[in-house]
């Protein structure tokens, strides 16, 4: 690095860390004025009586603690009431303390909630004293290295990839299709990575740290620590009401894809045929329009019946649709995705259209996101040959008109669109992974052979296999839950509103023998030593399918 670099580089750094002291008293400043409502929705009444029930069940006063069980501050009843059980469990096998950590103090809720299951000690996240030089050197010596998004998503310190969540973080925090590396709010995400690795680094010297429990293993708050514990051999948990799993490396929590067809071999003849029909019924509700099917988020179809005015041209030419997904919200959140974000991928094929005599068009969901259509028609206009649709036209107007080819990342189309007559094309891993009613493309350059070779792909293959995978993902793979036997029963108990604190009413209208229970379901599935609870059921030394497999089919 040349002289002028070097001084560019050591004012930025001073930027960025009277950054971080203007958006630490922002943060102090914004929270007090939220803790009125944190304060209020501490009083809640299901909260308290929560909270009284807790400190009953949790008596942690002078209990010599050897390790630490950590945990990130998220306050979300039916989080909290799942991973409450899990943190003791743990932290009782252990001998360990709960601790929960963050860039600033607890706010009143979670200050409430988290005392009440014995999780006292919070942890503040910054740079130690003594490794502040480093962190300068760190960051310089990535403003130097760092020329490309791809280079950025790789950036490792000490053989920990920290680039992937300081790109998605970025995405995230400021609404951003994609990773813009000089940018100042970049370079802060930098310094904050940074901060989260070299404190925790330091913490897993000085400590030992029997397990994390989260609730998500991406971002930089998160995903950060959870390689530190991965590189050490330490478990990070996820878990909820309904499902529990225990992840040893990177991007492990879908790592049961690949493996839905082995969960499906272990049912008896009878059980996967009537899995099949579940599947297949639910589809059909599905594709004839109706709304939310296993899909509590979803507010609006794309299989009505609806007509609007035909979308593209009237030719025989190949036509391809591009199906958009979130660009903000961790695009790479399975892991093994072709491109660095979805921006990118676009791009890609709006290259390829170049090549190619087909014609391209963009379909966003019907209910897309703020900044999406933004996005695209960012896209639109840097490629020519992409056009953008209207988001109200069915997938079923859309077959009708010609399209035969559907491209996305990894999305539900994968699974619908089969059966409506496309073609889909996934960049890179998916949930449909282990099927081949999809062609799944294994690197860029496969990717783009199939693209300029889609009269080669040939017919679609397994199509009846699209409800075997359907019952896999929607049901076997979620056997198991403590709480509650599903996602959809959660979702519905609490009115498809996870702050909801109805969730509080359900541990505390079960009493000791709902907690009882929960804590062998637990216990049970710490000793199995599985993935998940799907998998100790479904594939452990002692199947235990019989009313799990009764309840789903």
């Amino acid at each position: 690095m040349n002289a002028f670099k070097r001084v560019s580089a050591e004012v930025l750094y001073v930027a960025v860390v009277l950054a971080d002291l203007y958006v630490g008293i922002k943060r102090a400043l914004r929270q007090r004025r939220l803790n009125k409502q944190s304060v209020a929705a501490a009083h809640d009444e299901l909260t308290q009586a929560y909270c009284a029930t807790n400190k009953q069940r949790y008596k942690t006063e002078g209990k010599n603690r050897q390790a630490f069980i950590l945990m990130d501050c998220f306050p979300i009843p039916v989080w909290v009431a799942a991973n409450s059980v899990l943190a003791n469990r743990l932290a009782e096998r252990f001998n360990a303390e709960i601790c929960s950590y963050g860039e600033g103090p607890r706010d009143p809720l979670t200050d409430v909630l988290y005392n009440s299951f014995g999780c006292a000690r919070h942890l503040i996240v910054a740079a130690p004293a003594q490794l502040r030089k480093k962190r300068k050197q760190l960051f310089i010596q990535a403003l130097d290295t760092l020329k490309t998004k791809k280079d950025l998503f790789n950036w490792s310190v000490d053989g920990v990839q920290i680039g992937d969540e300081v790109y998605e973080t970025y995405l995230r925090q400021f609404s951003r299709p994609t990773a813009e590396l000089e940018s100042f709010r970049c370079r802060y995400v930098m310094f904050v990575a940074l901060n989260y690795y070299l404190f925790f680094s330091a913490f897993f010297v000085r400590n030992k740290v029997a397990a994390a429990v989260l609730s998500h293993d991406f971002y930089v708050s998160m995903g950060i620590l959870s390689k530190i514990a991965w590189k050490q051999g330490i478990p990070v948990y996820l878990a909820n009401g309904h499902d529990m799993k225990k992840t040893m490396r990177p991007d492990e929590k879908y790592a049961e894809f690949s493996r839905y067809r082995e969960y499906f071999a272990t049912l008896n003849p009878a059980e996967r045929q009537a899995g099949i029909a579940w599947g297949k019924a639910q589809l059909e509700q599905r594709l004839g329009g109706v709304v939310g099917v296993n899909m509590a988020y979803s507010t609006k179809s794309a299989y009505t019946s609806e007509l609007i005015a035909r979308q593209t041209a009237p030719s025989e030419k190949i036509k391809i649709v591009i199906a958009t997904h979130c660009f903000f919200d961790n695009p790479r959140c399975y892991g093994g995705m072709l491109f660095t974000d979805f921006y990118e991928w676009i791009s890609f094929l709006g290259q390829i259209s170049e090549e190619t005599d087909y014609e391209w068009y963009i379909k966003t969901h019907r209910d897309f996101l703020p900044g999406t259509m933004e996005a695209v028609t960012q896209l639109a206009a840097k490629y020519p040959k992409l056009k953008v649709i209207d988001p109200n036209t069915t997938w079923h107007q859309l077959r009708d008109e010609g399209v035969s080819v559907a491209l996305t990342s990894y999305g539900s189309i994968g699974h619908e669109l089969p059966l409506v007559g496309y073609k889909v094309i996934n960049a890179g891993y998916n949930p449909h992974i282990a099927y081949r009613f999809n062609w799944h493309a294994q690197s860029v350059e496969e990717y783009r052979e199939m693209l300029l070779g889609i009269d080669h792909l040939g017919p679609i293959q397994e199509l009846e296999s699209v409800y075997e995978f359907y019952f896999v993902h929607h049901q076997l793979a979620r056997l198991g839950g403590f709480l509650f036997d599903s996602c959809e029963e959660m979702a519905k108990y609490v009115a498809n509103d996870v702050h909801s604190t109805r969730i509080f009413d359900r541990v505390l209208s079960g009493g000791a023998a709902f907690q009882a229970k929960a804590e062998k379901s637990v216990d049970t599935y710490l000793d199995s030593g599985a993935f998940s609870e799907a998998e100790m059921i479904l594939l452990g030394p002692n199947k235990q399918l019989g009313a799990q497999a009764a309840r789903v089919l």
